[in-house]
């Protein structure tokens, strides 16, 4: 009995332990603008756009520690399609979205057109919540603070 018992645990830690350990390697698929416009006309889903440059220190946090947590990865992968633009290398589309600082983040509609930026680091628990205000479409009706105070 206690060796059954012990199988039984064992199995359920390695099943636990899998789990995490697949979790924790998956992360956001970000297309290039081209292909993530072409891929958001098809399948609908409002766009992420990601400006980020090597050089800059919160864009690598923000890389480091808020696009890496899974309830992130997850809203992301379901209700947007997430394009990164290095602005070293496309400083033509820095411009265009009136990008001043890094990092900053661009919520357009599946046609391209903008709907607003998000300059600066924030944290997987925010921005979390403004991945659920975008996603429910909630801007449409409230600002993100009566957003935030429905939330709590």
């Amino acid at each position: 009995m206690k060796t059954l018992t012990r199988i039984i645990i064992l199995t359920a830690l390695i099943v636990v332990i899998a789990t995490a350990v697949s979790a924790a390697d998956k992360s956001i698929a970000w297309l290039s603008y081209e292909e993530g416009l072409a891929v958001a006309a098809e399948s609908e889903k409002m766009i992420l756009i990601d400006f980020h440059a090597d050089w800059c220190k919160y864009c690598k946090k923000m890389d480091k520690e808020t696009f890496t947590d899974p309830g992130v990865i997850r809203l992301i992968e379901q209700y947007f399609v997430p394009i990164s633009v290095d602005t070293q290398k496309q400083r033509d589309l820095g411009q265009k979205y009136g990008v001043e600082s890094l990092p900053t983040m661009w919520f357009l509609e599946s046609d391209g057109s903008a709907l607003t930026p998000l300059p600066g680091f924030v944290d997987a628990r925010k921005f979390r919540t403004v991945l659920g205000f975008m996603s429910s479409r909630s801007f449409e009706s409230m600002t993100f603070d009566e957003y935030l105070s429905k939330e709590r």
